[in-house]
This record gives structure tokens, C-alpha cells and sequence, in this order.
């Protein structure tokens, strides 16, 4: 009887453990460039700017950049990022799945978020991106 009622108090501890971390989740959302054309150039910088939100969670971040990240508590959020040298450059392929972003509160979603893109050819000339609204998908994070 005794290990029945410690495995039913274990056992509701982990479900309010679980509870809690998807709560804490939802605000939670994946940021991604689905169908970048960046016509075989490489990225070698990039400037993000989010209302409402804070930065979450880089999860890839290539060797040889430098980034500045700004988690102002205004829910400001800005971070820019370039490569220190060529070979560190990325393909379109890296804006999936790009950051993870929170919500500044339960209240209000995710707004006015804008990204440009550097890229070049040659490393001699670069062009740069305006990536729409319309471009853009914010979506549930998960961990797969």
C-alpha cells in the first residue's frame, strides 16, 4: 500500500513538473525564412529586430561570427550577427528554424519583426535582403 501511494505522489509531481514546462513553453515560438532565394549566394550577416519579445535561444550559431544581442526589457530585441572570416559564411538553409523567440507576455504575440540578410558572391560585393513579413514564420517550438 505504501509503494502505491509513493509511486501516486511520484507520479503527480512529474505530471505538475511537465505542466509547468509546457506552460512555461507556450510563449515559445520558432522563427524561420521557409523560402529564402538567396540565387547561390552565402549569408555573412543578418540584422533581426522583434517587438514584444525576447531572444530565447540561438541553437546554431556557426563558428567564425561575431554576434550582438540586444534583450532589452522594453521587449525591444535586436541581434546582428557577420562572419569574421569567408569560410564561415552560410547558405539559405541556416534561416530555418533560426531562433527561438518568447514572448514578452501571454497577452500580447510576437509583433513587427523585420530581418535583413548580407550575402554575397564573391566577398568582394554584397547585397542585401529585406526579408517581407510575409516571408517570415513564427511557429510552436518544439524539440525535435
Amino acid at each position: 500500500m505504501k509503494s502505491l501511494l509513493c509511486l501516486t505522489i511520484v507520479a503527480a509531481l512529474l505530471f505538475a513538473a511537465q505542466t509547468a514546462f509546457a506552460q512555461k513553453q507556450d510563449g515559445i515560438q520558432w522563427l524561420s525564412v521557409p523560402a529564402l532565394n538567396t540565387g547561390g549566394d552565402r549569408a555573412i550577416g543578418f540584422d533581426l529586430k522583434v517587438s514584444h519579445g525576447s531572444i530565447r535561444s540561438l541553437p546554431n550559431v556557426p563558428m567564425g561570427w561575431f554576434l550582438l544581442i540586444g534583450n532589452d526589457a522594453s521587449g525591444m530585441t535586436d541581434i546582428s550577427g557577420n562572419v569574421r572570416v569567408g569560410a564561415a559564411a552560410v547558405d539559405a538553409s541556416y534561416f530555418r528554424r533560426f531562433v527561438w523567440l518568447r514572448r514578452q507576455d501571454s497577452e500580447t504575440p510576437i509583433s513587427r519583426v523585420t530581418l535583413d540578410i548580407v550575402v554575397t558572391k564573391d566577398f568582394e560585393t554584397e547585397r542585401h535582403i529585406s526579408v517581407p513579413a510575409s516571408g517570415l514564420l513564427l511557429s510552436k517550438s518544439s524539440r525535435q
